[in-house]
């Protein structure tokens, strides 16, 4: 039109950049609502709050198409989540720590955020063992739900 140059709104990189941010808090919330999963011997709806209590590191996560990505140390991502027995927690993003209470009914790890980036959130857990757990959280979007999975090994 005036011959001027055509630049990406540093908006738009900013939003895309947040977007991401997001997306990885997401993973990590979900990776420590997925903690009390099934334990051996019990019912299938019934969680071993037992097995939560501890600190667990992400080491994967994968998305709504099945794709896996895995995190930690080694990628200079590093997610920890600590769940202590008297319902509060330390959720650790890249070194930047926050505090949570949590509770848990049936299989839905609840979780309320004491610190900017950590909002409320509800997570299913998918699995969890005295070394694994695996969250599953879900998102709504034009009629499509999207389910992300974040998987966790116990390290305390």
């Amino acid at each position: 039109m005036l011959g001027l140059p055509v630049t990406p709104s540093p908006f738009s990189c900013t939003l895309k950049k947040n977007i991401k941010l997001m997306k990885k808090i997401i993973y990590v919330i979900a990776a420590l609502l997925m903690v009390p999963v099934f334990s051996g011997c019990e019912k299938e709806d019934d969680v071993n709050i037992g097995y939560l209590i501890g600190k667990w590191m992400q080491y994967q996560r994968m998305d709504e198409d099945g794709e896996k990505e895995n995190v930690g140390p080694e990628t200079g991502e590093e997610y920890y989540v600590e769940f202590r027995e008297d319902g509060t927690g330390i959720i650790t993003n890249n070194g930047v720590s926050g505090n949570f209470t949590w509770e848990i009914s049936d299989r839905t790890l609840s979780v309320y955020g004491q610190y900017d980036y950590i909002g409320d959130m509800e997570m299913t857990i998918d699995r969890l063992t005295s070394d694994e757990l695996v969250l599953m959280t879900s998102e709504s979007y034009e009629g499509h739900v999207y389910r992300y999975y974040a998987y966790f090994r116990r390290v305390e």
